[in-house]
């Protein structure tokens, strides 16, 4: 999942989760900033859209933790948190000001962007949301009782078999509303939500038995409520308190034994989704004919545009029926049998380690890499820098005796040896690797063994980074004329802590960087290069637009030296924001 947050939001960080029994509240109780305007408009959505976003980044991997139903995947809250993210991307790019306009570019976002069932449930319920205020400046407390019960309708009606226990059933407690609604400011309203949000997740087991034998509340019910709290906060604009960011964990003997879908025989099958546009869609006919190939069917959108997803053995069976009502699009498949046995494994393997990895992480590429690498993830990046609470909490959420740390910032390795400091007699032991960069950490935990101590451990993982350079290509913040000179927004190359040259464009940077790579490698004393990798940041495109598959081509044709050094390249989707390119040399 990847790290994200709007200049806005920047003041934002994931709450204490103080509550009662084993579910956590998202949110506290106080008084402290609250807001007593009595309407909303489109600044006020922004920073609620951009606090929420940010928040539900910071919790995607808790949410994640605590994925049962409809599969045990583990992918709720990074479904959920990309989902929002492109919701907060399209309002950036919206320059209207009233709060039906922003709402509006909002649910779009939400809707094109959306992932996985909570995902396109989300999107759904923004969809509702915008309905509510359409064609509004401002809205009233009114307004935004009524927003919020058509969010709930517009949720159940995406679904073709709606079930209680759920992210449906938040929805509608959020909804539940007094008769008098405009007797309360939009802030104490929000307020009244998130709190009935929180008593509707707490009884999710109670719902839906499945939960209560895993042990756990709803993973998108659980969703909903961070986005919600989210919403009140940005409200606020108040600073939010240091994390302990757990919703708990399954257990693991309810993980590892868990059984797949049985109604349709076989095991979870694929997770299949797809966009569907055209004229005068027929999504009644569409949610029939699609009935029959699977479960867990949501059909959200209008006759224009809608996001198909459906759990089925035959993905391409679902995509010729889309193909019969549409233009079909963003065609995707998960095999969720791979990912639960991989959650499974996971979990089986982390209730009797000794020694445990967390890495802080910006990007879904990268997220994903150090997950596949054992590691569990603290999300961060350029602008959003971990606390040493947050740290300290990802690494007691392991439940490991010893725990390895990569900052992959030197900005946080010093919250990280606090965090190590902070864990005192409780425990557990934090080991730091002082990782600068995200590419060094992928080299550091592929050289981790696990049948090492914490400590040495530790040092064979460090070794391994330094031995890694690491460069990239960024963005000038601001016009300056040292170490080089720079226009805001004007691309550049950057090699271990050096400003190296100017470019026009990203790729000239990335073309100026390589050669200087090359020639600063110390071959006297670590022997020749042998791999230099290229992760592709957020915009999901290679140099020059190109598909990640064609990267590697572009970028032999440009840089004979690569093979003349015979030097082994290779391109991976990190994801990364603010760097549309890192480069790592080994």
């Amino acid at each position: 999942m990847s790290s994200f947050v709007h200049p806005e939001a920047r003041r934002v960080i994931i709450p204490s989760m103080a509550g009662t029994g084993e579910h956590r509240s998202t949110v506290q109780a106080t008084e402290r900033g609250a807001p007593s305007g009595t309407t909303l408009d489109g600044a006020d959505f922004r920073r609620m859209l951009a606090a929420a976003s940010a928040w539900l980044d910071q919790h995607a991997d808790a949410i994640d933790a605590i994925n049962v139903f409809p599969v045990p995947d583990g992918d709720t809250g990074r479904n959920m948190a990309q989902t929002l993210r492109s919701a907060w991307e399209a309002v950036g790019a919206q320059p209207g000001e009233g709060i039906g306009d922003v709402l509006r570019a909002a649910a779009d976002g939400a809707l094109l962007g959306a992932r996985g069932n909570s995902g396109v449930i989300l999107s759904q319920w923004m969809r509702g949301l915008a309905q509510g205020v359409e064609g509004r400046r401002e809205a009233s407390t009114g307004a935004l009782a009524e927003a919020l019960a058509r969010a709930s309708t517009r949720a159940y009606a995406a679904i073709e078999e709606p079930r209680e226990g759920t992210i449906l059933s938040v929805t509608r407690a959020a909804a539940t509303c007094g008769p008098n609604p405009d007797a309360f400011t939009p802030w104490e309203a929000l307020r009244g939500a998130v709190a009935r949000a929180e008593e509707a997740v707490a009884r999710t087991p109670e719902q839906m038995p499945l939960l209560a034998e895993a042990g756990v509340v709803d993973s998108g019910a659980q969703g909903l409520a961070v986005v919600l709290a989210g919403f009140e906060r940005g409200l606020r604009e108040d600073d939010l308190p240091a994390p302990a960011a757990d919703f708990g964990q399954i257990r693991t003997e309810w993980l590892v034994g868990a059984s797949p879908r049985t109604e349709t025989g076989g095991g979870f099958g694929f997770c299949t989704e797809f966009v569907l546009s055209g004229a005068g869609l027929d999504l009644e006919a569409l949610r029939e004919t699609l009935d029959s190939l699977g479960d867990s069917l949501v059909v959200a959108g209008d006759e224009r545009l809608a996001r198909i997803h459906i759990h089925t053995d035959t993905p391409e069976a679902a995509f010729d029926a889309g193909r019969r009502f549409g233009e079909v699009d963003q065609c995707t498949t998960d095999d969720m049998d791979e990912r639960h046995a991989e959650l499974a494994r996971r979990a089986d393997a982390a209730a009797t380690a000794a020694v445990a990895a967390v890495a802080v992480a910006s990007g879904d590429g990268f997220v994903r890499l150090f997950r596949e690498l054992g590691a569990s993830i603290v999300p961060g990046g350029a602008t959003l820098n971990p606390s040493a609470a947050e740290i300290l909490a990802a690494a007691r959420a392991t439940r490991a005796g010893t725990v390895l740390v990569l900052p992959n910032d030197r900005n946080v390795i010093s919250a990280a040896r606090q965090a190590a400091e902070l864990a005192g007699a409780e425990g557990p032991v934090l080991q730091v690797v002082p990782t600068e960069s995200q590419p060094a950490a992928v080299t550091a935990l592929s050289m981790w063994d696990r049948a090492s101590d914490g400590e040495e451990a530790a040092e064979r993982m460090a070794e391994a980074a330094e031995s890694v350079l690491s460069g990239g290509v960024t963005f000038a913040a601001r016009t300056i004329d040292r170490p080089i000179a720079l226009r805001k927004g004007q691309p550049f190359a950057i090699l271990g802590r050096e400003m190296l040259a100017a470019s026009a464009t990203p790729e000239e940077a990335l073309l100026a960087l390589i050669p200087h790579m090359l020639d600063r490698w110390p071959a006297e004393q670590r022997g020749p290069a042998e791999l230099l990798t290229l992760y592709l940041g957020d915009r999901d495109a290679g140099p020059d637009g190109l598909p990640s598959d064609a990267a590697e081509e572009w970028l032999h044709g440009r840089v004979p030296a690569l093979a003349d050094a015979g030097v082994e390249l290779e391109v991976v989707i990190g994801g990364q924001p603010h760097y549309p390119f890192l480069v790592s040399l080994e």
